[in-house]
């Protein structure tokens, strides 16, 4: 997906629940929702519609894989592993500036976890760490 893609959530600007940090996944990323369906589905059909389905996903795309696999389209019953790289599978602590706008403590709340039965969840790297600015080093201070 592009950048210009992630544009479309700029859709959930118009909500109240954006400005409260209350928003909720659906259906402010539907969009995102029907393109993971879609490129499943096209797996399957390429694959003669019987392969289980690994579900790769990084940064937001791995507490998405949460929600399209709660979601349960068609081709989800087909997914036994899940494997996200660098994804928040958690929302930000009380009193720290929530990026989701609410979105993340709603998957939480509605998918705690690994929550599928039948699906292998990995988790790589699921919080911030701090690191250092400056390129290779040079300058470098605490971020």
């Amino acid at each position: 997906m592009s950048r210009l893609d992630w544009a479309r959530n700029a859709a959930g600007l118009r909500q109240a629940a954006y400005w409260k940090g209350t928003l909720h996944p659906r259906p402010t990323v539907d969009w995102y929702l029907d393109r993971v369906s879609h490129a499943a589905e096209a797996a399957l059909r390429a694959l003669g519609g019987e392969a289980p389905l690994t579900l790769l996903a990084h940064s937001a795309g791995g507490w998405l894989g949460r929600v399209y696999l709660g979601a349960r389209p068609p081709a989800a019953h087909r997914v036994d592993a899940y494997v996200s790289l660098g994804s928040p599978q958690a929302p930000p602590p009380d009193g720290t500036f929530d990026q989701t706008r609410g979105i993340l403590r709603a998957v939480e709340e509605a998918y705690p976890g690994a929550h599928e039965p039948g699906v292998a969840y990995t988790t790589v790297l699921d919080h911030w760490v701090g690191g250092v600015w400056g390129w290779r080093g040079e300058g470098a201070g605490e971020a």
